[in-house]
């Protein structure tokens, strides 16, 4: 393990504070140095990489969602209409007016890719906690493949699409800071899943650095390295000239944090915050909902915090930033099984930012998103590296926070 090797030897660690930096002060910077005064760049994707090629592929038509409505019901008065349908799958309103049931039911186009046992595991274990849609079960067949889950049908919309609620007001930032708070109280025996963000490469909140990267293509690699060619690290404490330099750093720093591992949504974006149709009373504490498990795991906390407050992108600013995390603390520390303080977060999402913005970009400029945004995504990036340069950051190695589960490679 090489921990801290890019910035200093693991004995000297003790020997170096915290030092967290402030990230909007960082984003404003990059975001006046591009000339952009309002919104950024648009984000549009040109690729479109289907990972199921070549598997069978489910029947996901209106008869067949009304086969399995009646199944799943057992009423022979149960309909079907169309909710909605994407790259995964196609959404139906299973409803039965005799069982007074309605619920919505997900047809998945390629069965054969899924792990249904976690799907089966983790959308339980949701349910139950409150975290997720009810769960109402799921129909699986081997031939021909199907695989249908049925949840809570929710009336509302996601905040991508609702034009009068943005993720940076201040109502549903601080209800999301509850939801994640509450996420990340569960247990390993609420959700009985191995913790394996120390060695596999997916999902993106993953410690297992070099080999995440590695998965991306030759020339998401080359753009990194051109990048870091034309615009290289310099100061005392970290010198980065290349690539491979880039990702040793990353690796020492999200080894280094101390952010502890916790269930982790990892997906937090626009799309995935439901908000319910609701009366004028209710708060948005109520209609706020995280949704779309498919990615969640146990993973490191200030990534996925992280990961949600990137799409303030509109309106970030220092208050909103602190008041997050703070509306965050109130929750987690009131339910939590450890009290943490305001610096010991900052310091955790310190750790995690120059990594979060370093995978989004390349993400980003793997799936074609427009070479500004992803630019402006590195720029960032880079511009965090030089508090790590000049000593005004850091992330030094001093163990992690007792009480929380451990990630072990297997042998």
């Amino acid at each position: 393990m090489k921990l801290q090797a890019t910035i200093l030897a693991v004995g000297e660690a003790s020997k170096v504070p915290f030092k967290a930096f402030n990230p909007v002060e960082i984003f404003q910077k990059v975001r006046n140095e591009h000339g952009i005064m309002n919104d950024l760049p648009v984000r549009t994707a040109t690729k479109n990489f289907n990972y199921a090629k070549g598997t069978p592929k489910a029947n996901t038509s209106p008869e067949k969602a009304l086969m399995f409505c009646k199944e799943h019901t057992g009423a022979t008065d149960a309909t079907i209409s169309l909710l909605g349908e994407g790259g995964q799958g196609v959404v139906y309103n299973c409803s039965s007016a005799s069982m007074n049931f309605e619920a919505a039911e997900k047809l998945y186009r390629y069965p054969s890719t899924l792990d249904t046992e976690r799907m089966r595991i983790v959308d339980q274990a949701m349910s139950d906690s409150g975290n997720g849609p009810i769960y109402y079960g799921t129909i699986e067949e081997a031939f021909p493949p199907a695989y249908v889950n049925f949840y809570e049908l929710l009336y509302g919309d996601t905040i991508d699409k609702i034009e009068s609620i943005r993720p940076s007001d201040i109502d549903v930032y601080r209800a999301a800071a509850k939801k994640f708070a509450s996420m990340h109280i569960i247990t390993e025996e609420d959700c009985p899943r191995p913790i394996t963000n120390c060695y596999n490469t997916w999902p993106w909140n993953t410690r297992a650095i070099q080999s995440h990267y590695d998965s991306s293509p030759k020339e998401a690699h080359e753009w990194v390295d051109d990048r870091i060619a034309a615009n290289p690290v310099h100061g005392p404490f970290l010198n980065i000239t290349s690539g491979d330099g880039l990702i040793d750093f990353m690796y020492d720093v999200m080894w280094g944090t101390m952010s502890p591992t916790v269930w982790s949504h990892n997906d937090a974006h626009d799309g995935n915050v439901f908000i319910r149709d609701a009366g004028q009373d209710a708060s948005m504490e109520e209609r706020l909902m995280l949704i779309d498990y498919d990615n969640s795991e146990f993973g490191t906390r200030a990534w996925d915090l992280a990961y949600y407050v990137i799409r303030f992108y509109e309106k970030f600013n220092t208050d909103i930033y602190e008041d997050f995390l703070n509306a965050y603390l109130r929750e987690y520390n009131r339910i939590g099984v450890r009290q943490f303080s305001y610096e010991e977060l900052e310091q955790e999402m310190t750790c995690v930012w120059p990594y979060l913005f370093m995978e989004q970009s390349v993400f980003y400029k793997t799936i074609g998103v427009d070479a500004d945004f992803c630019n402006f995504m590195f720029d960032v990036m880079q511009e965090m590296l030089l508090k790590y340069a000049d000593g005004t950051a850091s992330c030094p190695w001093t163990g992690r926070y007792p009480g929380f589960p451990k990630c072990n490679p297997p042998a």
